[in-house]
């Protein structure tokens, strides 16, 4: 499989977060389209001993609409 830029920039991302992360071995990512293998998330998933989920969003007016909606629910 060929690593897209974006692809490479998000597994970069992922590895230095997950170094530094203490999330009690979860990992939510955002993320729009296609953009993401499934592939990949499983690799970084069995490397880190780490549970990923991956949302996807089809436009920003969505993923806002969402994430307001989480963070109302936190407060």
């Amino acid at each position: 499989m060929k690593l897209t830029p974006t692809s490479a920039a998000l597994a970069a991302g992922l590895a230095l977060c997950a170094q530094s992360a203490t999330a009690e071995g979860k990992l939510n990512v955002y993320n729009f389209g296609l953009y993401t293998p499934p592939d990949l998330l499983e690799k970084f998933s069995q490397e880190y001993d780490v549970e990923v989920t991956l949302t996807d969003f089809v436009a920003n007016e969505e993923a806002i609409a969402r994430i307001q909606a989480a963070v109302t629910a936190w407060t």
